[in-house]
């Protein structure tokens, strides 16, 4: 049979050129045959493949790629049938395999939220006349490492100078939407809690280490901690159906929307002024005081937590917020950077950075009208959910080299769980 010939012929000799030439086939027959088995891939095929997992057809994928549909088919795997019995479990495996990583995605899922709240909360939201493109840079903060792990990144998660994604987005993307770019842009799958906060310094400064103060923003810039849960993942309704990347995009991707309760100014405020009156009422806190730096308040949880329906453009430009119908304003507050944190147990955290003056961001105004974010640069593989953060994807890393058969087979499993290749993606695939 062909695809066996082609694939043992593959294991000695990796030029399509040659083994074409030695069996009397076609190169393109030869490369297809390797898609299928799942042993050969380029940027071409990564991109392709992308787009037929979103179910575009092969006429569209040639229109969005710019190419024939012939150079489309050529750098497709093969399909059902055209093989014999033995070939066809081929694709018939690779499709079983993709079904099942969908189906574990999507029982992963942080909650499914069965609100059917219709009303919108919003603070100065605006026809998006006045949007604009804006660049930021990624980088997932890998602490201090030793030269071991910092040798694994390098030659084994093919990192130079840091995990790093760069991307344009609008600035009308709200945190809620910016979440699922970020869990897409390093290979997560939503599977955990996560919150936006203010680099430290900031915090102490908009907040002036006051709880009274700090209660002044709740609603405003901060959330009220320890929200119902169905309530802040309103939007986690993925079911397995297609590929959860599509999914993510449709989330980040706008027009914006936000219409969970528990971030509204009215129920923020509501819930902090209860935790006033439960604190300071009760006489075994009676040495508290209002001013207290609001981290000190035990029971509070958080409260550097931001309001995930605050944008991009709110908090890093100098156009300062507005709540109109509640007659509140913050004027001063511009911040450069922000932090995401993923997985409290794997302790993920993303430092977000605007890139100020950027070219890349002037040289593309249609992401501020399209509200269609793009990544222009990426620095190291993807990383995996529940790998035991920085630490464990570097063991993942080595485990994945081990002379040890059932290390190696374990490490192997996970990747396969969650669709790790070891490969880089297209850059412009990655959001």
């Amino acid at each position: 049979m062909d695809i066996m010939r082609v694939i043992e012929a593959y294991t000695e000799c990796k030029s399509l050129k040659q083994i074409a030439a030695d069996l009397h086939l076609s190169e393109v027959k030869v490369r297809r045959i390797l898609i299928t088995a799942g042993l050969w891939r380029s940027k071409t095929s990564d991109a392709i493949q992308e787009l037929l997992d979103q179910n575009l057809s092969v006429a569209e994928v040639a229109e969005k790629l710019c190419i024939t549909e012939k150079n489309v088919q050529a750098y497709m795997p093969y399909r059902k049938g055209a093989y014999s019995k033995e070939d066809a479990s081929v694709s018939a495996n690779r499709s079983r395999l993709y079904r099942e990583r969908c189906q574990t995605a999507a029982a992963n899922q942080v909650t499914q939220s069965s609100s059917t709240s219709e009303k919108l909360h919003f603070m100065n939201r605006t026809d998006g006349s006045d949007a604009q493109t804006l660049h930021l840079h990624l980088a997932l903060m890998t602490g201090s490492l030793n030269a071991k792990s910092a040798q694994v990144l390098s030659a084994e998660g093919k990192v130079q100078a840091g995990i790093t994604r760069d991307v344009l987005v609008p600035s009308t993307i709200t945190l809620h939407a910016l979440h699922f770019l970020i869990q897409r842009a390093f290979g997560w799958q939503n599977s955990h809690l996560h919150h936006f906060a203010l680099p430290e310094a900031m915090f102490s400064n908009c907040t002036e280490s006051s709880f009274q103060k700090w209660g002044e923003l709740c609603g405003m810039l901060f959330r009220f901690p320890d929200m119902p849960i169905e309530e802040l993942y309103w939007d986690n309704d993925y079911d397995g159906s297609v590929s959860i990347r599509s999914w993510m995009r449709k989330k980040y991707c706008g027009p914006y929307r936000y219409p969970a309760h528990c971030e509204s100014y009215i129920a923020c405020q509501d819930h902090f002024k209860a935790f006033v009156t439960e604190r300071f009422s009760n006489e075994t806190h009676s040495r508290i005081n209002i001013h207290d730096d609001p981290r000190t308040m035990i029971g509070l949880g958080d409260p550097n937590t931001l309001l995930e329906r605050l944008t991009i453009g709110e908090l890093m430009l100098p156009c300062g917020l507005i709540d109109v119908e509640h007659d509140c304003s913050i004027n001063s507050l511009v911040t450069h950077s922000l932090r995401y944190f993923y997985d409290y147990g794997d302790n993920w955290e993303v430092e977000i950075s605007l890139v100020e003056n950027s070219p890349e961001a002037e040289n593309h105004p249609e992401i501020a009208n399209t509200e269609k974010p793009l990544c222009i640069a990426a620095d190291g593989l993807d990383v995996l959910e529940n790998i035991g953060g920085i630490p464990g994807y570097c063991q993942f890393l080595c485990n994945l080299r081990s002379s040890k058969e059932h290390t190696r087979a374990t490490a192997q499993e996970h990747a396969l769980i969650y669709g790790w290749t070891g490969k880089h993606r297209n850059v412009s695939s990655i959001v």
